[in-house]
């Protein structure tokens, strides 16, 4: 079993602090290094070199920093693109969640680029299903000749719906009416 040493970890958490700054400071103000360093250490041990490169090559297309067990994910996932089918199912979960899942990001710029020839995705259309997986097959194409890595969206939490109002309301005394009903006559007035 290969071991992650003390000073990958060390180089992993220089790379992170030089892509994320503030953010990666943030997130681990509250840790001490030597844990972080530990933790690495014993989740990562066993990966193989190809697979740390994995997670280092994730982490350059994502925004915010991984946890320890995000990273260790990253590596475990590879360059493992999702089948044309596994995209479709993907793209049919978005939609039906109210675009609050998420889902790989080549299947969002399909299902984008299939919505300019399509109002709505219907599961049973079989023309709809092959045109999205040439589609996909494409782009997918396309961002490996790039060396594009698969990445996913942030889910978009779904709406809460509002607590009841327990606020009382109460109607207005005649008296306090007539008087807000001279203010606005008075202001009017004399802007004329």
């Amino acid at each position: 079993m290969r071991e992650f040493t003390l000073d990958e970890a060390r180089r992993l958490i220089d790379k992170m602090r030089i892509r994320y700054g503030k953010k990666f400071t943030d997130q681990w103000a509250a840790v001490e290094e030597a844990d972080l360093e530990q933790a690495m250490i014993e989740d990562f041990s066993g990966l193989t070199s190809q697979q740390i490169e994995n997670g280092y090559n994730r982490m350059l297309q994502e925004p915010w920093p991984p946890c320890v067990q995000d990273f260790k994910i990253w590596c475990l996932q590879g360059s493992h693109w999702l089948t044309e089918n596994e995209a479709w199912q993907q793209a049919l979960a978005y939609e039906k969640s109210g675009q609050t899942i998420s889902i790989s990001r080549h299947v969002l710029k399909t299902l984008k680029e299939f919505k300019k020839g399509f109002d709505e995705l219907n599961p049973r259309a079989e023309s709809q299903s092959k045109a999205f997986k040439d589609m996909y097959v494409r782009i997918v194409s396309n961002a490996k000749l790039m060396g594009d890595v698969q990445s996913f969206t942030d889910p978009v939490g779904a709406l809460k719906a509002p607590k009841d109002d327990v606020r009382r309301t109460t109607t207005c005394p005649p008296e306090l009416m007539a008087q807000m009903k001279g203010i606005n006559k008075s202001s009017k007035a004399g802007r004329a």
